[in-house]
C-alpha cells in the first residue's frame, strides 16, 4: 500500500461509491477504518451511514452480482432475485410471475484499505457500476458467456487501488 501510494496513490483521484442519503440525517463525518471497528459501526440493525476514504485492494472475482427481476412494481423496478426455470425462463417469487430475460445487478464484495486498517464492505448495483465503470452483465459476459478468466482478472486488478470515498 505505502508503495503504490508513494508511486501513484497520491495524485490519484477518488471516486464516490455511494450516493445514499438519509433522512435520519447524514453527518458526512469521515472516520478511519479501525474507529469504525473500534466504534463498532455497521453492526447495529439501525443503519450508521459512515465516510471513509481508503483504497480498494480486493475484489472478490466469484458471486460478483445476482439476477434479479426486470418487473415493475409501482415507480419502480422489482429487482428481487429470480430463479432459473429452465432454458431461459426466469421466476421472481415476489411478482409471482416468470419472465424470459432477467437483469444482472451488482454485489460485489470488496476489501478497502486506510493507513489504519482494512475492512470487507459491500457494493450494490449503483456503487458497483460507477466503481466498475462496466454493468454487472458486462462483466457476466466477459466471465461466463466468452469464458475469458484473464481477461476478468486483469480487469479487477485495473481497478483495485482505486481510491474511494465511501459513505
Amino acid at each position: 500500500m505505502k508503495q503504490w501510494f508513494a508511486k501513484d496513490g497520491k495524485s490519484t483521484t477518488s471516486i464516490s461509491i455511494s450516493r445514499e442519503w438519509s433522512s435520519a440525517g447524514w453527518t458526512n463525518v469521515v472516520k478511519t477504518i479501525s474507529q469504525i471497528k473500534d466504534e463498532k459501526l455497521g453492526t447495529c440493525e439501525k443503519t450508521d451511514w459512515i465516510c471513509v476514504n481508503g483504497a480498494v485492494i480486493y475484489i472478490k472475482a466469484d458471486n460478483f452480482y445476482y439476477k434479479s427481476c426486470p418487473l415493475m412494481i409501482g415507480d419502480g423496478q422489482c429487482n428481487k432475485n429470480v430463479t432459473n426455470k429452465g432454458g431461459r425462463r426466469w421466476r421472481c417469487e415476489l411478482c409471482d410471475q416468470s419472465v424470459d430475460e432477467c437483469d444482472h445487478r451488482y454485489i460485489l464484495s470488496l476489501q478497502i484499505e486506510d493507513h489504519t486498517g482494512l475492512t470487507w464492505l459491500t457494493a450494490f448495483q449503483e456503487s458497483g457500476e460507477e466503481l466498475m465503470g462496466m454493468s454487472a452483465k458486462d462483466l457476466h459476459f466477459m466471465k461466463f458467456e466468452k469464458q475469458d478468466d484473464d481477461g476478468l482478472l486483469k480487469f479487477l486488478r485495473q481497478v483495485m487501488f482505486t481510491n474511494i470515498y465511501s459513505s
